[in-house]
């Protein structure tokens, strides 16, 4: 892996391929070449279904309707699950992916279902204030909330299960791991100790990662290894803004894009980030491109040339995914994708599906 002086001195890192509009966009899955995508604010309340088998030509297969906005999205197996915040979470055979079959639903009326994700049998739902939520798919058509555990001081927006453990990032109350013991959920660890708030929680390679800020206020990154969730293995205070979606890379750092149009390397055993590139304001329609982390050097008319031929924009990226040489992007109200450029610090970035770049 480059370092980020050696990565910011490279580029265009990204090459956009296509765009699809979508009403409202938030965190997806990917499966057999489908994208699909809920839209978590907003009053576009829809599930779509993307087809990027060509990912120079994607295109929206189709698009579910609900009557509440749609959370969150995970796989399970062959089973699709959303996450229908104050009604359900709905389970989809997606032996044909185009045309998602809905199953059957797991009712949750009233619950602020802000995450989701999978533990074996289990659903693990993020419900706010109420904690963190079990419900049993053994049968997906009878689904049925097993568990709750609330947290002491704080709300949950946030969960991912590693090592068979749940991280809940619990915004005041810190990080809470918990167990499933016996069919309830039991908290076992509170590795971040006091001070620190959580804001979100993401797993990256075979470590998870928790985004929050200390006691100062100031922007923390902390790295725990689910073998030992009672323990932090690496902490560190940025001076750059906190990442708003982080992607894992091979050598155990990671690459996020951040607020003030910038992306930079995230390395949490070295104890330190940097910047790999710039987003430039292009023009008044909102137009972004890559730029070099320092163009002292460079003449206006040498800047000039590189505003013209780098042509990518994460500002309003909220989840990333990489699948070969392709990178996902939630961005605004659209489903953006890349093709990663050789050389990249990107190409680095662990793709979960084993393809190679």
């Amino acid at each position: 892996m480059k370092t980020w002086e050696e990565n910011a001195k490279i580029g265009p890192h990204l090459e956009l391929l296509s765009s699809v509009p979508v009403a409202g966009s938030g965190g997806f899955a990917l499966h057999h070449g489908h994208v699909y995508m809920g839209a978590r604010y907003g009053s576009s309340h829809v599930l779509n279904v993307i087809d990027v088998r060509d990912p120079s030509a994607a295109k929206v297969a189709t698009t579910l309707h609900f009557k509440s906005s749609i959370a969150a999205v995970t796989m399970m197996d062959e089973l699709l699950i959303a996450a229908e915040s104050g009604r359900a979470l709905h389970f989809y055979n997606l032996r044909e992916p185009g045309r998602p079959e809905e199953i059957d639903v797991g009712v949750a009326l009233g619950k602020s279902i802000y995450d989701v994700a999978r533990l074996g049998r289990y659903a693990v739902a993020a419900l706010n204030w109420e904690g963190v939520g079990l419900m049993d798919l053994e049968n997906p058509k009878k689904a049925r909330w097993v568990s709750e555990l609330k947290l002491e001081d704080g709300f949950v927006e946030h969960v991912v299960v590693s090592g068979g453990h749940i991280f809940a990032a619990g915004a005041s109350d810190g990080l809470v791991v918990m167990d499933v013991v016996d069919g309830k959920l039991v908290q076992v660890a509170k590795p971040a100790g006091k001070g620190f708030n959580a804001s979100a929680v993401q797993q990256m390679g075979d470590r998870v990662w928790v985004l929050g800020s200390n006691d100062d206020d100031k922007p923390e990154i902390l790295v725990i290894d689910p073998k030992s969730p009672e323990q932090v293995q690496h902490r560190f205070t940025t001076k750059l803004s906190m990442p708003k979606c982080l992607l894992p890379v091979k050598d155990g750092s990671g690459i996020g894009f951040f607020t003030h149009y910038s992306c930079a390397q995230y390395d949490p055993a070295a104890q330190r980030a940097g910047l790999i590139f710039q987003q430039y304001v292009q023009d008044e329609g909102g137009a972004y491109v890559e730029m070099p982390a320092d163009t002292s050097g460079l003449s206006e008319a040498q800047q000039e040339k590189l505003r013209s031929g780098r042509t990518t924009c994460m500002e309003t990226a909220s989840h990333l995914a990489r699948r070969g040489p392709f990178l996902y992007a939630a961005q605004g109200e659209a489903l953006t994708i890349y093709r990663i450029t050789e050389g990249s610090a990107f190409a680095e970035v662990l793709d979960p599906s084993g393809a190679e770049g």
